[in-house]
């Protein structure tokens, strides 16, 4: 009814302030399917993202039997409900009856169990021209009506305008936590990033790996071929760092021609073969600057939390310790904190 609709605009109008106040993409997330479970009957909803690139989405948000698909990803390319209102970008999907569809294909994920809902409400939330992601809200037959679609395609046009200038605002403040000349964080964002990585391994018992690397003979090369070629070494190794982390391992540029990485629920035995691959692929990588073949290789030093290191200086201090002998040993080469003798008080400090 006309009074009906009235309501749930108004409650849309509440909403939307409470989304205006947000500055976190997963407060806007859960306030999103906070209020699709306030607005309809659902059994269950996801609210899935496109990344920037715009080839996979991921299920960021899940409420009900969608909750075991939390953090799943799927490519654009493939054939789920979720894929194709991503790819389309068009208005509210309905469908009340899924399994009786012509197009029979999974809502969220491929290994999705069939018949999972009988009616399908997906919302894309739209920025501009750019579709962000999509509410997914399944339920029973004749849970949803075109009247709920409208007030939900309100709601959803907020959440993306929400998270819009929520990811504007994240990549301004990224760029001032990177360093200018590689792309990769600064000191200062290293030293945030090791802070939650040991408050994050700590609460989940964990354990936290950190390299230090140091590109051999620096002040020569720059010396013999000059500041742009000591340039050109630091932002090609910077790359081939890059091209070796995981999800969720972290690069920095330290300082000078220092670099160090963060790998979180990482051992020893992880951090060695990092370390490895990463010196390897910069000895073996041909890097030319302005016709001359630069010859560059690194030397590596690890450390593990806790064996190593009860709090970040001194982890820092033992990859360092790591990271001089692999030096004084010859260079080109990689160290475990573990495999040295206890620290003596006149340590040198690493050149």
């Amino acid at each position: 009814s006309r009074e009906e609709l009235g309501q749930e605009f108004k409650a849309v109008y509440v909403v939307s302030r409470d989304l205006a106040a947000l500055t976190e993409r997963d407060e806007v997330r859960r306030l999103l399917i906070r209020s699709a479970r306030q607005l309809v009957p659902l059994e269950a909803a996801a609210v899935v993202m496109e990344d920037e690139a715009e080839t996979r989405y991921v299920v960021e948000e899940a409420h009900g039997w969608a909750r075991e698909f939390e953090g799943r990803e799927v490519a654009i390319t493939e054939r789920t409900w979720a894929a194709w209102v991503l790819r389309s970008g068009e208005d509210p999907c309905l469908l009340d009856n899924v399994a009786g569809h012509q197009d029979r294909m999974p809502i969220l994920v491929l290994d999705e169990a069939s018949s999972r809902a009988e009616s399908l409400l997906a919302v894309p939330l739209k920025a501009s021209t750019r579709t962000l992601g999509a509410l997914m809200l399944m339920g029973r037959r004749g849970a949803f009506d075109a009247a709920a679609s409208r007030v939900l395609g309100v709601l959803a046009n907020q959440a993306a305008a929400a998270l819009s200038t929520i990811q504007m605002k994240d990549r301004i403040k990224d760029l001032a936590m990177r360093d200018g000349l590689t792309g990769l964080y600064n000191r200062r964002a290293f030293d945030d990033e090791l802070r939650r990585a040991f408050g994050r391994e700590d609460r989940q018992h964990g354990r936290l790996a950190l390299v230090l690397l140091d590109i051999d003979h620096f002040k020569k090369l720059n010396d013999t071929f000059g500041h742009p070629a000591g340039d050109a070494v630091l932002r090609h190794t910077a790359r081939v760092v890059e091209q070796h982390l995981r999800r969720g391992d972290q690069a920095a540029r330290f300082g000078g021609e220092e670099f160090a990485i963060i790998l979180p629920g990482t051992g020893e035995g992880g951090a060695v073969r990092l370390a490895e691959r990463v010196r390897e692929a910069v000895e073996k990588a041909q890097l030319v600057f302005e016709g001359a073949r630069l010859s560059v290789t690194v030397s590596l030093g690890a450390a593990v939390w806790p064996d190593d290191g009860k709090d970040q200086e001194a982890l820092l201090t033992a990859a360092d310790r790591a990271l001089y002998a692999a030096k004084q040993a010859g260079r080109n080469r990689a160290a475990l904190a573990s495999g040295l003798p206890p620290a003596a008080s006149s340590f040198a400090p690493t050149i």
